[in-house]
């Protein structure tokens, strides 16, 4: 088993200051799990793997060694969900708020994310 998309996905992460457990959450696995892709003793499913690429917004084709290119292309969210609905899917009664609620939810977010980040 190659361990680049490991070493990729270890890499970014450390970029963007998050914890393994922080994608653990994301990805509603357990910190282990996540540990493993890093370390390459384990691969993720293709789902996981696009989730993977759209938190890190990154190709799928980055993040399995095939091109060197990070961007994702124009228009193109790896063939996955938007990272919002990641989240936000995730907040209990979110689906039910109107359209003002539901942005002051995401801005709320990104404001705790921010101030998460500071520390």
């Amino acid at each position: 088993m190659s361990n680049e998309l490991g070493k990729r996905i270890r890499t970014i992460r450390e970029e963007k200051q998050l914890r393994q457990a922080d994608v653990a959450e994301v990805l509603q696995i357990t910190a282990s799990a996540y540990g493993h892709y890093e370390q390459g003793k384990r691969e993720p499913d293709f789902q996981t793997l696009k989730k993977i690429a759209t938190l890190f917004e990154v190709r799928l084709s980055y993040l399995l060694g095939e091109t060197d290119d990070q961007q994702p292309l124009a228009g193109n969210q790896h063939a996955a969900e938007p990272v919002e609905e990641l989240y936000f899917d995730q907040i209990k009664g979110y689906a039910e708020l109107d359209e003002e609620g539901k942005k002051k939810a995401q801005e709320y977010i990104e404001f705790l994310k921010l101030k998460h980040f500071k520390k």
